[in-house]
């Protein structure tokens, strides 16, 4: 017999009609986000489960973020922030400016002064 992932049993627990039901999620903190210098992206995991990543193309001086994207099953947890916000600390340490062509990062960045800094519109 499978077990079913604790997010699953999150969500039917937060179905319950009458809120008797409580839970808290031990392991929420084993999201981890590291930057994969030589793949150019920065991948978060679940332990050892690769759950997300945020893939760049290296121009010059200019870093296109053309992919963010998170597993399904994890969407709504701010995964997908933390990993432009990865890909956004190291352009600020090698001092190069991001170009956020996908929509993800796009959204997240333009129009938001604390990324101005890194920022490039093309």
């Amino acid at each position: 017999m499978n077990a079913a992932p604790a997010t699953e049993i999150a969500e039917i627990i937060d179905k319950c009609p009458s809120g008797a039901l409580k839970y808290e999620l031990k392991n929420k903190n084993n999201i981890n986000i590291e930057f994969a210098e030589k793949d150019n992206s920065s991948i978060a995991y679940d332990g050892n489960k690769q759950i997300g990543q945020c893939h760049f193309a290296r121009l010059k001086d200019n870093w296109v973020i053309t992919l963010t994207e998170v597993d399904e099953s994890y969407s709504g947890k701010g995964i997908a922030k933390k990993l432009v916000e990865k890909v956004i600390e190291h352009a600020r340490i090698e001092d190069v400016k991001i170009v956020p062509s996908c929509p993800y990062a796009s959204n997240l960045m333009i129009g938001n002064p604390e990324y101005s800094d890194v920022l490039k519109i093309v």
